[in-house]
Order: structure tokens, then C-alpha cells, then sequence
């Protein structure tokens, strides 16, 4: 009965994978690179992913890091190897969001919404139409949501593309970074420093809901914090998720840092 139980207590070893570990990540443009830290802001690696130029925006699910550039989305492994620059050729894509099934990204100057699967097929660059020069764009389990930065507008639609609703909230100035969490839509409006936020239907707007956050482009949200970028100071941000206790300066990173994901990692 012993020799059972170790062997037993051995395969149990060998086939659980110690839990990913979560981690913050964020784009910095020039130089172009991915850094990375622990969620107490510890541990910081300015350039987890390097040598990728240009980046705006990223993502991360349970087995990648996605970002964004001018021409093209990448990817690699939570573990910054496997480094695949293109992994999809699309037309200038800014922000980017995943979800279990699809990978999703913001196309400005071509005014749209696209989406591929995972593993990079079925590549539609005009999956949603939101006109309105969408720079954010973000995902639930049942909506993708985006910002409609000319409209002052944030926009949503099904997760099959219909139902389009390019108003859903009605912001009066220019939104760019988008974020969403079981029960709030955040988005950052970088020429005023401010951060609103409203709930996931559409009510109790409250455009002041982070003021003095500097020039915010991204935004995350995990279930304790929201982070953002201010690119003017070169810091992370963070917030509780009512607003409270806010640190402009969470994260120092080397350069401008612009998008920014909350996601897991290995080491």
C-alpha cells in the first residue's frame, strides 16, 4: 500500500503544473519591447520581449503575450520565448484584446474591428464596423466593446459582430485605452488625465472616476486594482477598483510605456 501511495503521490507531481503566477505587462514604443513585473510592482523586467519596434498595445491569455505594431500582431510564450513577429499580417493595428476563442484588435485608420482565431486563422480585418477611428477595444463573455475616439463614444456589439451599438456610452471627449471586468467598462482619455468608468450596461457613467492619471493611453483591470500608462512621466499606475489609493507611480519604466494587460506568466 505504501509503494501505491508514493507512486501515486509521484504522478501527481509529474502531471500538475504548478500554477502561472500573475504578472503585469506593458508596451513601451521606443526602444520597442514588452516589460513586465510582479502585481506588487517587484521584480520588474524592462525588457521581457525585446527588440520588436514600435509597439502600441497588449494582451495576454493563459498560454501567450499578444501586442500590436504598424503592420502586424505578435506573440510568444507567457515565458517571453517563441518570439513570433508577424504572427498575423493585418493593417495598422492598435489596440488588442483575447478571450477563449478569438483575438481581437482596433484598426484606426481603416475604421474597424478584426478578429482571428488564436492560433492566427480566419483572419477578418472588418469583423465589426464601429466608425468612429477606434483606438481601444476590449471583451467579455458576451460583448467586445471599443473606443470610438472621434465619436467621444464607446461602442458594443455581440460577440458574433451583430448588434452593433456605436453609442452605447457617450463619453464628450476623446476615449483611447478600454478595459472591462464582470461588472464596469474603464476607459482612459489621455489629453484630459482622466479615467471614466460606467457599468457594463451602460449606466452610471462617471467620467472623473481618476483624475490626475497624466497622459493615459492603456488600461488593465484585474479583480483588486486598475492599472494604467501615463507615457508623459514613463510610470504604471495603479487604483483600487473604486478609485481609492491611487499611486501615479506604481511602476517606473524606462521609456514611454503605452498599453498595458494584466494577465499570468511563467518564469
Amino acid at each position: 500500500m505504501r509503494k501505491l501511495l508514493a507512486l501515486a503521490a509521484a504522478f501527481l507531481v509529474l502531471v500538475i503544473a504548478p500554477p502561472a503566477e500573475a504578472f503585469i505587462y506593458w508596451t513601451t514604443a521606443r526602444p520597442g519591447a514588452i516589460g513586465r513585473a510582479k502585481l506588487n510592482g517587484k521584480a520588474v523586467d524592462h525588457r521581457f520581449i525585446n527588440g520588436v519596434q514600435l509597439l502600441s498595445a497588449v494582451a495576454v491569455d493563459d498560454s501567450h503575450v499578444y501586442w500590436s505594431h504598424p503592420s502586424t500582431i505578435g506573440r510568444a510564450n507567457l515565458n517571453g520565448n517563441g518570439v513570433a513577429d508577424p504572427f498575423i499580417n493585418v493593417t495598422e493595428p492598435y489596440g488588442v484584446a483575447v478571450d477563449d476563442a478569438h483575438i481581437y484588435w482596433a484598426t484606426p485608420g481603416g475604421d474597424w474591428v478584426g478578429r482571428a482565431n488564436l492560433n492566427g486563422t480566419q483572419v477578418d480585418q472588418r469583423f465589426i464596423r464601429p466608425a468612429g477611428n477606434p483606438t481601444g477595444v476590449a471583451v467579455s463573455e458576451s460583448h467586445v466593446y471599443w473606443t470610438n475616439r472621434d465619436k467621444g463614444s464607446i461602442g458594443r456589439a455581440r460577440l458574433n459582430g451583430r448588434r452593433v451599438n456605436r453609442r452605447y456610452i457617450k463619453i464628450a471627449r476623446s476615449p483611447w485605452g478600454l478595459a472591462v471586468d464582470d461588472t464596469h467598462v474603464y476607459w482612459t482619455v489621455p489629453h484630459k488625465g482622466r479615467i471614466g468608468r460606467a457599468k457594463l450596461n451602460g449606466t452610471h457613467v462617471n467620467r472623473r472616476f481618476i483624475t490626475g492619471a497624466g497622459l493615459p493611453f492603456g488600461i488593465a483591470v484585474n479583480d483588486r486594482h486598475v492599472f494604467w500608462t501615463n507615457s508623459r512621466k514613463g510610470r504604471i499606475g495603479r487604483a483600487k477598483l473604486d478609485g481609492s489609493g491611487k499611486n501615479r507611480s506604481f511602476i517606473r519604466t524606462k521609456r514611454h510605456p503605452i498599453g498595458v494587460a494584466v494577465g499570468p506568466g511563467r518564469n
